[in-house]
């Protein structure tokens, strides 16, 4: 259903967003990325209902709509109409967010995976992958710009408000549509779940990696370099960027090698250049971007990797279920690298802490 890839754009761009201006923005307000964890969390607690529930994903979908409004006006409130608001409210903001994010793509994954014929669902999942990191490249462009000067923060913020109100808008209207969630499990035997558990740990480590990237990146940068903080952005979004080419490009891995070894490069690759990336914040801007780029690269194949080994390995049968458990293997790992990049700011720059 087209309105629901939309709305999960939004809701990608709206997590990126507030992920990539919270370190920017930590010295004059450090609750911000205090509660970026919490991302992680509302996306949990969403999944597990689903997992252990599953007669009851109506439920949550009305759940997830009614998150995705609530974010949606506090992502225009707080951000685009820039209102004063103590901590607990950036925490409710996130935690709605990670809520209704989860089940919104619960509804939209459950789509993509329809099929259990290898290259279908390669091509659907690479899609779908594709569509979620055209949200993350916009909101480390704006997140970037919010966070820089007036000059380019003022067109941002009408942009972020247009973006909570559609949130608004889309919620809306998919609460009052039914997206036939008793969906039939696909054919074919149920797999082993040590086979989806290790599914499960490659997907968590992948995503570990990438949230830490996300927050300590930009946050280096602007440490490290003097660069203008919308130019910030500009470079995080190159990476997610490429991100989303990737999906496309390694959508078979790297072919005869197979997903493991697909895996194992792309995972090892993105830990070299984020490695690279903070040892070395101010190198020049051709190696800069070269290595954003990269990471972008290799962050999408190791994601293609680890989500296609996960869902071939055919468990738990049932769809809903399935897609829950990759949920809760991703917002896992989401939430592990916001705390890690947390107290890694902390430990720098203890001042804010």
């Amino acid at each position: 259903m087209p309105s629901v890839n939309v709305l999960t754009l939004l809701l990608r761009f709206a997590n990126i967003f507030f992920v990539a201006t919270a370190p920017l923005l930590w010295r004059s307000n450090a609750s911000l990325l205090k509660s970026t964890p919490l991302l992680g969390l509302g996306a949990i607690l969403v999944v597990a209902w689903v997992i252990y529930r599953p007669a009851e994903v109506p439920r949550v979908l009305t759940l997830a709509w009614v998150s995705d409004a609530a974010s949606g006006v506090l992502l225009l409130g707080l951000f685009g109409l820039r209102l004063g608001a103590p901590p607990w409210v950036y925490a409710a903001f996130a935690l709605a967010l990670g809520v209704g994010m989860a089940g919104t793509e619960v509804a939209a994954m459950r789509m993509a995976v329809r099929s259990s014929h290898p290259p279908e669902l390669r091509s659907r999942l690479s899609w779908f992958s594709f569509t979620k990191a055209l949200g993350v490249g916009s909101g480390f462009l704006l997140g970037g710009a919010v966070a820089g000067s007036p000059r380019a923060a003022v067109p941002a913020r009408v942009l972020v408000a247009l973006a909570g109100a559609a949130i608004v808008a889309l919620a809306g209207a998919l609460a009052l549509r039914d997206l036939d969630p008793a969906e039939p499990a696909p054919a074919g035997e149920e797999g082993p779940p040590l086979a989806a558990l290790a599914g499960m740990v490659l997907i968590a480590l992948n995503f570990v990696v990438i949230n830490l990237a996300n927050a300590l990146v930009p946050y280096r940068l602007a440490q490290a370099c003097a660069l203008p903080r919308e130019w910030i952005g500009v470079l995080l979004a190159v990476e997610a960027y490429a991100h989303a080419f990737g999906t496309l490009l390694f959508r078979n891995g790297l072919g005869p090698l197979g997903d493991r070894i697909s895996y194992a490069v792309g995972l090892a690759g993105s830990l070299a250049l984020l490695a690279l990336l903070l040892a070395f914040p101010r190198c020049g801007p051709l190696p800069r971007v070269t290595l954003l780029a990269g990471l972008g690269l290799t962050s999408a194949l190791s994601y293609m990797a680890s989500t296609i080994r996960f869902y071939a390995c055919g468990f738990p049968r049932a769809i809903f279920p399935r897609v829950a458990v990759q949920k809760l293997a991703s917002s896992s790992g989401r939430a592990v690298g916001s705390w890690l990049a947390y107290r890694a700011v902390a430990w720098l720059d203890p001042g804010r802490s």
